[in-house]
């Protein structure tokens, strides 16, 4: 009883802290664009200038770099399983890359091993730590940030492009530590007008340079080179102006995708070359059914995670703007949005659950039809008529069975559908009967 009077009472604590840091960001946001501090001109302004920033400074760096033995004493396992997972990996590619010849589309993580484990590690098993303290985020930050600048040099051949990525993963590192050891505002304001003023000039530069490089065409990598830095300019005259909130919220927001884009890209390639070296391994391949439908099996595959890493980037980008506080809030919100048709009420969660049900019984549909046609079949003396219609009442069957499910998923009353699945199920039965009459008559 006392043990759940405490449960209890921690519970209620952790929905008021829940609930203010909801409340606090709320305010966050709806500040973006208000005057929230004094303009540079201001007299105001370089009164803040007291013993006090260092005293602060100072304070919020101690108390971020302190190690808590505590938070890896509670969850040491994630720890050692990204420590294993980084080194059986490195060891892995150490392993195959030997002797063998690399294909060009994997030749980066050949070349780069310890930085594949890392990027694996971090992006696959950080989220299992949970609620992390500022020092461990930081050394997560860290090799998250360099190991995927590492690997998109790799497979980068411009060196503008190579000398950009670097200065992202060391702009984005210096940020996030910034704002984890608790830098005074004043101070990071500073910050953030010193890399406008510099990265205004080094972006146009390097425009300038990548457009000569290219016989004075202007190719997508020029226009954000320039976009990014009219975004710098924003910010620095909302910097100057008074609106902190604005020009924070532009400068980190726009790095933050740029890297959201990076990890996308980077986590793509290496799950389509997990996936592709899985169901081409000769082990697996000896299979009729992975022998002759393989390469279907791979695009399928890819294109579902390509589909869901998608989305859930997609939500991300909510997160990253100050749209929303969370991606589950984003989901919320978005599939939330509905509209009426005639008594009926379409939301855009219903679309999304039955476009996906639909997707995935086509695919089911396809994956048993190839089974059949690879593993079953020829081991069974069956006319082709036979095979044929077998394979298409059992793909009809499931597309219906899928299409009421779908609708289910999307809060259709099934109850609508019941005479006609009464008139399919007798479609069934006779297309069976049709099937055993003609297996018969072959034998005969």
């Amino acid at each position: 009883v006392e043990a759940q009077k405490e449960i209890s009472s921690l519970q209620t604590e952790m929905l008021d802290v829940q609930n203010k840091i909801e409340r606090t960001l709320n305010t966050l946001r709806k500040q973006t664009f208000k005057k929230t501090t004094h303009s540079f001109i201001s007299k105001d302004f370089y009164l803040q200038f007291t013993p006090e920033l260092i005293t602060a400074t100072t304070t919020g760096i101690l108390e971020a770099t302190k190690i808590q033995w505590d938070f890896l004493q509670e969850k040491p396992w994630v720890a050692l399983l990204q420590v294993t997972t980084t080194v059986l990996l490195a060891f892995f590619i150490l392993r195959h890359r030997k002797g063998e010849s690399i294909h060009e589309e994997w030749k980066f993580m050949a070349d780069h091993p310890w930085a594949t484990g890392i990027f694996v590690s971090v992006i696959s098993f950080s989220y299992l730590y949970g609620s992390m303290p500022s020092f461990w985020r930081m050394g997560i930050t860290l090799l998250a940030a360099l190991s995927t600048a590492v690997l998109v040099t790799g497979i980068v051949s411009n060196p503008r492009k190579r000398l950009m990525i670097y200065l992202l993963a060391v702009l984005f590192t210096i940020t996030q530590v910034l704002q984890l050891i608790a830098f005074p505002p004043l101070l990071y304001r500073l910050y953030l007008t010193a890399l406008c003023l510099l990265g205004i000039p080094v972006l146009l530069l390097i425009a300038r340079a990548n457009q000569n490089a290219h016989d004075g065409r202007k190719d997508w990598f020029t226009k954000a080179l320039r976009w990014g830095a009219i975004i710098l300019l924003v910010a620095l005259v909302a910097q100057a102006s008074g609106y902190s909130n604005l020009a924070s919220r532009l400068i980190n927001s726009s790095v933050s995708t740029v890297f959201l884009s990076l990890y996308f890209v980077m986590t793509l390639r290496l799950a389509h070359g997990a996936i592709r070296y899985t169901f081409s391994h000769p082990v697996v391949i000896r299979r009729p059914f992975f022998y002759r439908y393989g390469d279907d099996l791979v695009a399928r595959l890819s294109i579902i995670f390509k589909m869901f890493l998608g989305a859930y980037c997609f939500l991300l980008l909510f997160v990253i703007w100050g749209v929303y506080n969370s991606a589950g809030q984003a989901w919320e919100a978005l599939t939330g949005m509905s509209a009426q048709i005639g008594e009926m009420t379409i939301s855009l969660k219903m679309i999304a659950l039955f476009s996906l049900a639909l997707y995935f019984a086509f695919t089911f549909s396809w994956l048993m039809r190839s089974f059949l046609e690879s593993q079953v079949f020829p081991h069974r003396d069956l006319d082709r008529g036979v095979r044929d219609a077998i394979k298409k009442l059992l793909h009809y069957s499931i597309i219906f069975f899928g299409f009421i499910f779908a609708m289910g998923l999307a809060g259709v009353e099934l109850k609508s559908f019941a005479f006609l699945a009464g008139a399919f199920g007798i479609g069934i039965g006779f297309g069976l009967q049709n099937i055993v009459n003609n297996f018969v008559s072959g034998i005969i």
